[in-house]
């Protein structure tokens, strides 16, 4: 999901959609805008619902977003990776996050 600008009822939009698509058994990523004037507050409100960091991406200009990821109850086996060492420390934040969200 992409979401351009953050409005009162992001929320409800977002329990539209965990509604229509199954939000226990679906996982979701989500394009927050940094410049949206409401960012922070929406990240805070997303982190809420089972939302967590998972990285940037950035265009340079008036769309430069934050990944959000949302497991639901969709187990996540991440040690069957096989990393390097950098990435094995992403892999062990990545999996500290998910233990805080569900």
């Amino acid at each position: 999901m992409e979401v351009r600008s953050v409005g009162e009822d992001l929320a409800e939009r977002m329990g539209e959609i965990h509604s229509m698509y199954g939000a226990a058994d679906q996982t979701f990523n989500l394009f927050l805008n940094m410049n949206s004037a409401a960012g922070v507050a929406a990240y805070h409100e997303l982190s809420a619902m089972g939302y967590f960091f998972t990285g940037i991406k950035p265009i340079c200009g008036e769309r430069e977003y934050m990944a959000l990821h949302r497991a639901g109850d969709v187990p996540v086996s991440l040690d069957a990776l096989r990393l390097t060492e950098p990435f094995a420390e992403l892999r062990d934040y990545v999996r500290e996050c998910y233990k805080k969200a569900t």
